[in-house]
């Protein structure tokens, strides 16, 4: 009894001691335990340790015998030795794989690296590309067999279909993963050329009557409320149609003095991520906005604003419109507009964009407002791309000049001498 006594009293002072990992780590690694004392092996009353068995240490019981050699315990050299052998491995492993696998496996790995509006991106490059690498010719090309060539044809076929920008945003994506797998070389590189850019002409901006006219028209063309919604927002925010498809319900409080929305953080431009104040027509297109919201199912914090369309009458408010949400209805509301004779070309719901900045600017508010307002983070970009002043803008200006002087008969008189005319 007295034994058993002094027994347990040692079991419960030394409570570590009865837990044993000895046997779950490998021989090479019981360097890293210390040795048990000869009184302590005597003490000890736990079947499993016999007389070689060793303490467990603190940091590494309960842990696998790869984590004590090659985890937290290894030494830097092993790990950034394993590091290394790993990431040659996968560099192997692509260099083997068609196209289509090698790519979508290059973009897990790039994942941890990039944003979520990045990673969208390039799923849209990977998609046209391929197009092209999955035609009956091409389906069974290896990425190591890629070169030169095929670069080339890619351009020929798809500038016939794409603009040169797409083209070229795809080839950079492939030049990616070439050089990921270690298999860009000097023959590409002397010979690929991204194709020219063709030259743009700025967004046309629309007169102070054509802006009036097509939004009275908007307003009254059922069929296409969404697009109605969605240009009146953006004419009265700067917030462009990729930004609002974002929007979530707590994104939003119209219930603040003034009443504004938030700009989401997950825009591929970090400087889109902004605060906009609703002016009193921007407040009442929200409310409308919000009400079709509801009715779409959209009624929590986390909900978007623009839900997903499963399909008819069916939505889910936990995901975003998809990309195309708004191309539909903003063509039936444009060849309407035309077809009316309302506006005399087509806009696009960027030129919104466009329209708002300007008239921003017409009005003299100072480009630092302006920036912030339309998130832009250098002001360069808003003079170079978006400031097109209106016909009525330039006139305005003119007219501060002396109407005499624009006699053509005008000569500056001394004292005393009269002009005719």
């Amino acid at each position: 009894m007295e034994s058993f006594a002094k027994r347990h009293t040692l079991e419960k002072r030394n409570i570590y001691e009865g837990i044993t990992c000895a046997k779950k780590f490998p021989q090479s690694c019981k360097n890293v335990l210390p040795s048990r004392s000869s009184d302590t092996q005597k003490q000890s009353t736990t079947p499993s340790d016999g007389p070689d068995s060793l303490l467990p240490h603190l940091g590494t019981c309960g842990e696998s015998g790869a984590k004590v050699c090659f985890g937290a315990f290894a030494s830097f050299e092993t790990r950034a030795e394993r590091a290394r052998q790993t990431l040659m491995d996968q560099t192997k492993e692509l260099r083997a794989l068609p196209f289509a696998e090698a790519a979508q496996k290059w973009l897990e790995q790039r994942r941890m690296y990039i944003r979520e509006s990045t990673a969208n991106c390039y799923r849209d490059y990977l998609q046209r590309l391929n197009e092209y690498f999955n035609g009956e010719e091409r389906a069974r090309l290896l990425l190591k067999d890629i070169h030169i060539g095929h670069f080339q044809e890619y351009q020929g076929i798809m500038r016939k279909k794409y603009h040169a920008a797409s083209v070229n945003h795809d080839l950079n994506i492939l030049t990616q993963i070439m050089k990921h797998a270690e298999l860009w070389n000097e023959s590409i590189a002397a010979h690929y050329r991204p194709l020219p850019l063709p030259e743009q002409d700025p967004l046309k901006v629309m007169s102070e009557a054509q802006e009036d006219a097509f939004f009275k028209f908007a307003s009254t063309y059922k069929e296409g409320w969404l697009a109605y919604y969605v240009a009146s927002l953006t004419n009265n925010s700067t917030a462009s149609g990729k930004e609002l498809r974002m929007l979530q319900l707590s994104s939003i409080d119209l219930d603040a003095e003034p009443p504004y929305f938030r700009v989401p953080k997950n825009m591929k431009n970090p400087n889109r991520q902004r605060l906009i104040p609703l002016n009193e027509r921007g407040a009442e297109m929200m409310r409308r906005i919000l009400k079709k919201a509801a009715e779409r199912g959209s009624t929590r914090p986390e909900h978007y604003v623009f839900p997903f369309r499963i399909k008819r009458n069916m939505f889910d408010p936990n995901r975003p419109a998809s990309e195309s949400w708004l191309k539909a209805q903003w063509k039936m509301l444009v060849d309407a507009a035309i077809e009316a004779k309302v506006i005399n070309f087509r806009i696009k719901p960027h030129n919104l964009r466009h329209q708002v900045i300007t008239r921003l600017l017409d009005n003299g508010v100072p480009i630092e407002t302006v920036r912030q307002i339309a998130g832009h983070g250098v002001d360069s970009v808003i003079t170079r791309h978006y400031h097109h002043a209106r016909v009525e803008t330039l006139a305005r200006a003119l007219d501060v000049i002396d109407p005499d002087k624009k006699k053509p008969g005008f000569v500056p008189r001394a004292k005393g001498v009269t002009n005719a005319g």
